[in-house]
Formats: structure tokens, C-alpha cells, sequence
């Protein structure tokens, strides 16, 4: 290929570029992560806290590894419900609907945003601190969120609009918690098997479902041994075990539990 190629002179003048910023990296002492990363996505005292936390932050912007929940969820048939819909009745009904979403997730059960997908929501439990119910946070979070979603549900039904409908996925386990981005824009993130496999859990969620590896059962009957007996088995899904909790019957049930639901203070 001639060196005088457009696409050519990109790759050798970005292989040059990425040559020193390996040499950087190397040998500068990076700076302790930005509190940017995480304005907005943890409640306002956990972010306090995190704020004069600089040893810590240092530690992440290295990158450290932490078990974790993680949990994602998605607006089912959300492309085909709003193809024909004007872009700002879409708009109305994202701003209507994911607020409450990061209200359940933040500030109900102290979890932290990773991103906005869209019509759908990464988040994580435990981080920037341990819970030690991390995995209850997640599940409470979820049925949490299924209820807010069949409120909406009923409301929009009501007011003649299509209906909100949700599925959700959740696994816990060793993450690598990290920064990626530039001085201009960077973001804390969460990377590894767990989060892969959190993300397959929602792809086979259908609406109003929680999903969730089979070999979590043991930690939740640990925390929960009243909860287990309210999961059945979904077989094998993308290669792995999978579980669906019937949160619906859970909380009809398991009344006396509700007093432990907003487990975080």
C-alpha cells in the first residue's frame, strides 16, 4: 500500500501517537480519578465521602479489582413500539420513565449508574464501597424498578399510549473497575465475565422478568433463604445455567421481609 494513502498516513501517524502514549503511561504517576466520573450516578453521600477518598480514587484510576453486582435492564420491544412515534413524544417518554429508574437505583438502594444504554440502564452494587448485600441490593433494586414499570405501565395504558414493559438481568462477581477516556472526557467503567454474563441474563429476560446465573442460588439463600424458593429454573441460555425470580409472588408472599427492602441507609 502506497505510504501516500490517506489511510495509511492515519495508521503510521497513530501508531507513533499510541508508541509515546505507551511510553506516558509508563512512567508518569497518574492522578486520582475525576469526581466528574461520578456526578450524577451515586447518591449525593456516598459521593461526599468518595470525594476525600483521594488514596482511594488514586487506587482506581490505576484500576483495581472488586466483587460486584451488576445489573442490566431494557424497555422490551422498545424499537418496534416507538417506530411510528414522533421523536419528541420518544423523548417525553424516556425523561418520564428513566428518571424514576436512577431514583430506585441511587438513591433507594445506593447503587451506582454505569451508563444510560439508550432505552435501557447498566448499573452496579458495591462500589465505590461494600455493602456486603450487594447481590440484595441488585434484586431489590430490580423489583423495585418491575413495579415502578407496571405503575407506568397502568398509567400509560390509561392515557391511550403503548405500555412500558422491562426485563432484567443480574450477576455478581470479580470485575476490574477502571477510567478510560482523554483530559476532554473520561468515564469509570466496570469490565469482565460478570458483566458479560449480567448482560446475557437480560437478553433472555422477557417483559416483567429478573433473570440470573443458576450458581447464585447459594449466595441467596444465603442472605435470603425465604427468596430462593421463589426462583425456577430457566435451563440453559447462551451457554449458561439460568434462574428467573418471581419477584411478583415474592412480595405477595414474603410481607414480613419488607421492612429489610431499603437495605442501605
Amino acid at each position: 500500500m502506497s505510504i501516500h494513502c490517506p489511510t495509511t498516513a492515519l495508521y503510521n501517524k497513530l501508531k507513533d501517537r499510541f508508541s509515546r502514549g505507551i511510553e506516558k503511561m509508563e512512567s508518569m504517576h497518574r492522578q486520582s480519578c475525576q469526581m466528574s466520573c461520578f456526578t450524577g450516578r451515586i447518591s449525593e453521600k456516598i459521593f461526599r465521602k468518595f470525594e476525600k477518598d483521594g488514596g482511594y480514587r488514586e487506587d482506581i484510576k490505576r484500576g483495581i479489582t472488586k466483587n460486584l453486582s451488576i445489573m442490566f435492564t431494557d424497555i422490551r420491544g422498545f424499537t418496534t413500539r416507538t417506530s411510528m412515534m414522533h421523536p419528541e413524544r420518544i423523548v417525553q417518554l424516556l425523561d418520564l420513565f428513566i428518571p424514576e429508574m436512577l431514583n430506585i437505583i441511587i438513591e433507594r438502594h445506593r447503587g451506582m449508574v454505569d451508563k444510560l444504554l439508550g432505552d435501557g440502564i447498566m448499573a452496579v452494587y458495591g462500589y465505590p464501597y461494600a455493602s456486603g448485600d450487594e447481590l440484595l441490593q441488585a434484586i431489590y433494586s430490580a423489583v423495585d424498578m418491575q413495579q415502578a414499570a407496571s405503575a407506568m405501565e397502568t398509567v400509560l395504558g390509561l392515557s391511550g399510549y403503548d405500555p412500558v414493559e422491562i426485563g432484567i438481568g443480574i450477576n455478581f462477581g470479580e470485575v476490574l473497575i477502571c477510567e478510560v477516556g482523554n483530559d476532554a472526557y473520561r468515564e469509570s467503567t466496570v469490565i469482565g465475565a460478570p458483566v458479560n454474563v449480567a448482560a446475557k441474563m437480560e437478553d433472555i429476560a422477557g417483559a416483567h422478568d429478573i433473570a440470573l446465573p443458576a450458581d447464585l442460588l447459594p449466595e441467596i439463600d444465603r442472605l435470603r433463604p425465604r427468596m430462593t424458593p421463589y426462583f425456577a429454573d430457566r435451563g440453559i441460555k447462551h451457554g449458561v445455567a439460568a434462574v428467573n425470580f418471581d419477584w411478583a409472588s415474592y412480595i405477595e408472599n414474603e410481607q414480613s421481609e419488607f421492612k429489610e427492602w431499603k437495605i442501605v441507609g
